[in-house]
Protein backbone atom coordinates (compact mmCIF):
# COMPACT_ATOMS: atom_id res chain seq x y z
CA UNK A 1 0.00 0.00 0.00
CA UNK A 2 2.57 2.68 0.95
CA UNK A 3 5.88 2.03 -0.58
CA UNK A 4 8.96 4.26 -0.30
CA UNK A 5 8.17 6.63 -2.76
CA UNK A 6 5.27 7.88 -0.35
CA UNK A 7 7.35 8.14 2.53
CA UNK A 8 9.64 10.15 0.91
CA UNK A 9 7.00 12.48 -0.07
CA UNK A 10 5.98 12.48 3.59
CA UNK A 11 8.90 13.20 4.91
CA UNK A 12 8.77 16.18 2.22
CA UNK A 13 5.61 17.44 3.45
CA UNK A 14 6.42 16.72 6.94
CA UNK A 15 9.37 19.35 6.31
CA UNK A 16 7.03 22.18 4.72
CA UNK A 17 3.10 21.14 3.58
CA UNK A 18 3.06 23.89 1.27
CA UNK A 19 6.11 22.21 -1.11
CA UNK A 20 4.39 22.09 -4.53
CA UNK A 21 4.14 19.00 -6.12
CA UNK A 22 6.52 20.57 -8.88
CA UNK A 23 8.64 21.17 -5.85
CA UNK A 24 8.40 18.02 -4.36
CA UNK A 25 8.56 16.09 -7.94
CA UNK A 26 12.14 18.01 -8.34
CA UNK A 27 13.06 16.31 -5.15
CA UNK A 28 11.97 13.12 -5.32
CA UNK A 29 12.34 12.57 -9.00
CA UNK A 30 9.17 11.30 -9.62
CA UNK A 31 6.81 12.87 -12.66
CA UNK A 32 4.53 16.18 -10.88
CA UNK A 33 1.26 13.68 -12.17
CA UNK A 34 2.68 10.68 -9.93
CA UNK A 35 3.00 13.01 -6.84
CA UNK A 36 0.09 14.87 -7.15
CA UNK A 37 -2.20 11.25 -7.44
CA UNK A 38 0.54 9.65 -4.56
CA UNK A 39 -0.53 12.61 -2.16
CA UNK A 40 -4.16 12.32 -2.99
CA UNK A 41 -4.05 8.70 -1.93
CA UNK A 42 -2.43 8.75 1.05
CA UNK A 43 -4.98 11.65 2.01
CA UNK A 44 -7.86 9.38 1.23
CA UNK A 45 -6.09 6.52 2.84
CA UNK A 46 -6.19 8.70 5.68
CA UNK A 47 -2.31 9.04 6.09
CA UNK A 48 -2.38 12.67 5.60
CA UNK A 49 -5.34 14.11 7.55
CA UNK A 50 -4.98 17.53 7.51
CA UNK A 51 -2.40 20.73 6.54
CA UNK A 52 -1.61 22.68 9.57
CA UNK A 53 0.72 25.24 10.55
CA UNK A 54 2.95 26.05 13.12
CA UNK A 55 2.87 29.48 15.08
CA UNK A 56 5.33 31.47 16.64
CA UNK A 57 3.46 32.36 19.70
CA UNK A 58 6.53 34.69 20.59
CA UNK A 59 6.29 37.00 17.51
CA UNK A 60 2.48 37.64 18.10
CA UNK A 61 3.50 39.02 22.15
CA UNK A 62 2.12 35.87 23.63
CA UNK A 63 4.26 33.01 25.82
CA UNK A 64 2.85 29.74 26.55
CA UNK A 65 3.02 28.51 30.29
CA UNK A 66 2.11 24.95 31.43
CA UNK A 67 1.43 23.90 34.91
CA UNK A 68 1.94 20.46 34.30
CA UNK A 69 1.06 17.84 37.49
CA UNK A 70 3.77 15.15 37.85
CA UNK A 71 5.40 13.33 40.27
CA UNK A 72 9.01 13.56 40.54
CA UNK A 73 11.40 11.77 42.55
CA UNK A 74 12.40 15.07 44.99
CA UNK A 75 16.00 13.60 45.19
CA UNK A 76 16.60 13.85 40.98
CA UNK A 77 14.90 17.45 41.73
CA UNK A 78 17.75 18.23 44.42
CA UNK A 79 20.59 16.65 42.70
CA UNK A 80 19.85 18.83 39.16
CA UNK A 81 19.30 21.87 41.39
CA UNK A 82 22.77 21.37 42.94
CA UNK A 83 24.06 21.04 39.58
CA UNK A 84 22.74 24.20 38.15
CA UNK A 85 20.32 23.25 35.73
CA UNK A 86 16.72 24.48 35.30
CA UNK A 87 15.94 21.39 32.86
CA UNK A 88 14.66 18.18 33.56
CA UNK A 89 14.67 15.13 31.60
CA UNK A 90 11.31 13.33 31.96
CA UNK A 91 10.98 10.13 29.87
CA UNK A 92 7.16 9.55 28.97
CA UNK A 93 5.64 6.52 27.08
CA UNK A 94 9.19 5.94 25.64
CA UNK A 95 9.69 10.13 24.75
CA UNK A 96 12.61 12.03 26.16
CA UNK A 97 10.39 15.53 27.14
CA UNK A 98 12.73 18.77 28.59
CA UNK A 99 11.00 20.37 31.13
CA UNK A 100 12.12 23.73 32.03
CA UNK A 101 11.60 24.54 35.72
CA UNK A 102 12.25 27.95 37.64
CA UNK A 103 15.09 27.21 39.54
CA UNK A 104 14.17 30.05 42.19
CA UNK A 105 10.97 28.04 43.54
CA UNK A 106 13.59 24.47 44.05
CA UNK A 107 14.38 25.58 47.68
CA UNK A 108 10.76 26.32 48.57
CA UNK A 109 9.62 22.90 47.00
CA UNK A 110 12.30 21.57 48.86
CA UNK A 111 11.87 22.96 52.46
CA UNK A 112 8.42 23.81 52.51
CA UNK A 113 6.35 21.16 50.71
CA UNK A 114 8.92 18.06 51.23
CA UNK A 115 10.76 19.14 54.54
CA UNK A 116 14.22 18.47 52.89
CA UNK A 117 17.20 20.75 51.81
Amino acid sequence: MIDNKDLKILELLKLNARFTTKQISKKTLLPITTVHNRIKKLENLGVIKNYSVVIDHKKLGKSISAYILMNINYVYLKEKYNRGTNKLFVHVRGTTVVVEHDRKRVPYLLKNIWGIY
